[in-house]
């Protein structure tokens, strides 16, 4: 059962046996869900550029970058959670090799689409908390969500690629303290 992952990931990836389509399907529905979250959250989020644009361009051009802005946002999250899938998927894998890893890069990279589970569950809530700047509820649940998300991919690194659970651990949370001190620099860069 493919819910399993959610919450013992461990077993889920010891026992599994993944095809890329039911990865692909995995990242194709998340891609999917962001977008419509984004799509419910458009005219909230269109009215508060509009309000802001208006003050600095005049209003035809306004109304041309709300539809640049409206067609980039989206797409953004069905093409951003494919090229996050290749990404970490690669990042995990050079990572793992220095601390002995050994498997094929397939069965990481069909393993690693798992992680993305996390924001298609909690997808309902970060459509409703969405906004422009970053509010405490939207930061909080991010966080929540990477998480979950980083907890999954520490098994399905140390089932792929044979790891110990201390080397996974470490493997996995590199590239999340970085995204992690890297969302800290973008929040602080808003609220200023």
């Amino acid at each position: 059962m493919v819910l399993k992952v959610l919450y013992d990931p461990d077993s889920f990836f010891k026992r599994a046996d993944v095809s890329l389509i039911q990865a692909i399907a995995v990242v194709l529905l998340s891609g999917l869900v962001g977008s419509l979250a984004v799509y419910v959250k458009l005219p909230e989020l269109e009215a508060q550029i509009l309000k802001s644009l208006v003050k600095t361009i005049p209003a035809d051009q306004a109304k041309l970058f709300l539809e640049f802005f409206r067609i980039q946002m989206l797409i953004s999250p069905f093409i951003g959670v494919f090229i996050s899938w290749i990404f970490m998927s690669a990042v995990l894998y050079g990572l793992s090799a220095l601390f002995g890893g050994s498997g094929d890069f397939s069965k990481l990279f069909k393993f690693t689409a798992f992680g993305f589970l996390p924001s298609i569950v909690l997808s309902p809530l970060t459509a409703y908390t969405m906004s422009l700047k970053p509010t405490i509820p939207y930061i909080i649940l991010g966080w929540a969500t990477n998480l979950w998300q980083a907890f999954i991919l520490v098994f399905a690194l140390k089932h792929a690629r044979n790891l110990r659970l201390r080397n996974a651990v470490i493997c996995v949370a590199i590239p999340y303290v970085v995204m992690f001190i890297l969302g800290i620099i973008g929040i602080t860069m808003f609220w200023r």
